[in-house]
């Protein structure tokens, strides 16, 4: 029996006429690009849809979908794409489409009613001399540059797996954990954020000088402790919260940036999760703290004491994407003029297969810091590259091409050693996960 699945956002209408295959299934194989951190597998929730029309049309959720939904309490027009098949026709959104829509989905394991206590890292970035900047500046203008500067400063927190909890005037505050019970990866990914805050907002700067005369500053605090996370509010509207000492201690060291002159401090904690010897440091003081009994003892960072290629990476992604060529297209390009044999294996042409390699990349960057998940993710695609007639020395044709394109949009001759060095670890290590889902896939045939 043939169903037929329409696509509300991507605008596309496909046909299906095999019940075993799940939405995910469907998606991949027609070139829709389709979040799945972990692959497929039900581990994550990155690849769930909105039914829109056609719900009674839907295979029942399986275990592992089940014990998704009751653990962030969905509704039952919420339906994990990997484990859900089409029986007849169906209508549907995809719900996460960007990167940053994943880090907001941790949100959804806080409980509903009352709090509970977690252990966070947190951010609280504020910018600098804001009244006089306002004074000077339109209304219009005032809220296009802010807009702006946000998305700078937003970006590097999602990248690291972390919330946006929320925007106060002209500041921004993000959580690191939420999702995961692991000091180390909280404070870690809190403070490659707040290095990244600092990259991103020093690029910006540069168009905004030219723009408007504006060159912007922040202050940066960071803080690890608990907090009481929740849904506060009137019945009819709770949204999420977060309170505490804690979070009242990464604003008062945010606050210390300005009379210590320095753009970024972490408390004590964050050095102790870390250890010493992780950090470059630069001026460190104990001083009380507003509200605080206890003086704290406060560090300025200056970066990782050895280059951090996660860091380097997850900085520079963006850059892939921003120039005037597509990525994919100079991709392609290299890879098929270097292995012409390979063409063969693009059936139906590259131009929608970009849109996926595009969006694959930048799922794997966010997900760098969750080992396990990224490799399940990566094993998956393996496994579906199989489908294709891949194997493994594929892989090997295609890493040259894709660190010369890496190279070539991160500036060429004048690109950073350190960041090539990074970018060629990582392609390294996902060739390498991919190719040991081509390798278990291959040897499960035989």
């Amino acid at each position: 029996m043939k169903a037929t699945l329409r696509y509300r956002c991507a605008g596309r209408t496909l046909d299906n006429d095999d019940p075993e295959r799940s939405i995910l299934d469907i998606s991949v194989a027609n070139k829709i690009p389709h979040w799945r951190e972990c692959g497929g597998y039900a581990k994550c929730t990155t690849c769930r849809v909105r039914i829109i029309d056609g719900l009674a049309n839907l295979s029942p959720r399986t275990e592992a979908e089940q014990r998704q939904a009751e653990a962030r309490d969905w509704a039952p027009d919420i339906r994990l794409a990997c484990q859900t098949k089409v029986l007849g026709d169906v209508t549907l959104e995809r719900i996460v489409r960007r990167g940053g829509d994943t880090s907001q989905l941790q949100i959804e394991t806080v409980a509903k009613d009352g709090g509970e206590e977690r252990v966070l890292a947190l951010i609280f970035c504020d910018m600098r001399g804001f009244t006089p900047f306002v004074e000077r500046h339109s209304a219009f203008d005032v809220v296009h540059i802010v807009n702006r500067m946000f998305g700078a400063l937003g970006e590097p927190i999602l990248l690291n797996g972390g919330v946006i909890y929320q925007y106060v005037g002209d500041e921004i505050s993000g959580l690191f954990g939420l999702d995961d019970d692991l000091p180390e990866r909280a404070c870690r990914a809190a403070v490659r954020a707040a290095l990244g805050m600092l990259d991103s907002l020093e690029a910006l700067n540069l168009t905004l000088e030219e723009e408007f005369g504006v060159q912007l500053s922040v202050g940066i605090g960071v803080h690890y402790g608990p907090v009481i996370v929740g849904r506060v509010g009137h019945p009819t509207k709770r949204q999420f919260s977060v309170v505490g000492d804690s979070v009242n201690a990464a604003s008062r060291i945010q606050g210390m940036t300005k009379s210590l002159e320095t753009n970024l401090l972490v408390s004590d904690t964050v050095v102790e999760v870390l250890s010493a010897d992780t950090l470059k440091f630069g001026k460190q003081t104990t001083t009380p703290l507003r509200g605080k009994i206890e003086p704290m003892k406060l560090h300025e960072v200056d970066g990782f004491a050895e280059p951090d290629p996660f860091l380097i990476v997850k900085n520079t992604v963006g850059r892939l994407f921003d120039g005037p060529e597509s990525f994919a297209d100079n991709f392609y390009r290299r890879l098929f003029a270097a292995a012409p044999e390979v063409e063969a294996l693009f059936k139906d042409g590259v131009n929608m297969q970009g849109g996926m390699l595009e969006q694959k990349l930048r799922s794997v960057v966010y997900s760098l810091d969750r080992e396990k998940q990224l490799a399940l993710g990566l094993h998956k695609l393996g496994h579906r590259h199989v489908q294709y007639g891949v194997e493994s020395f594929h892989y090997d044709l295609f890493r040259q091409p894709m660190l010369d394109t890496i190279t070539d949009m991160l500036g060429g001759d004048a690109a950073d050693p350190l960041v090539i060095e990074a970018w060629k670890s990582t392609v390294d290590m996902i060739l390498s996960l991919m190719k040991s889902g081509v390798e278990m896939t291959r040897s499960e045939m035989n």
